[in-house]
């Protein structure tokens, strides 16, 4: 089962920051458990991030709340906040081993 809840106290993210220095579409993505290099933990939420950045990279802010509405992206979440509302948003990503695991035990 992937752990799901509300926003820790986390520090360090960047969105806070890009929203002070007036950027007007952001969207940080954290990858929960990566080390430096995200794709040998994180490839599928990576692959699927990309992708939709890429196809409307103005809409990244709500990213999470679109996949948060999706059954397929859902589970790619952890959690999200809107940092500033329309502008700058965060999520914490699922791992790709936490994403096999919890999609096992759902079959």
């Amino acid at each position: 089962q992937i752990k799901k809840g509300p926003r820790p106290p986390v520090t360090g993210d960047a969105g806070q920051r890009m929203a002070e220095l007036g950027i007007t579409s952001a969207f940080v993505a954290q990858m929960e458990g990566a080390k430096h290099a995200m794709c040998p933990t994180h490839d599928m939420a990576l692959r699927e991030l990309l992708a939709d950045f890429l196809r409307d990279p103005e809409k990244c802010p709500s990213i999470a709340d679109r996949w948060d509405a999706d059954g397929r992206l859902m589970d790619y979440l952890l959690w999200h906040a809107t940092i500033t509302p329309g502008q700058c948003s965060f999520a914490s990503m699922a791992s790709t081993e936490d994403l096999l695991a919890a999609a096992a035990a759902a079959a």
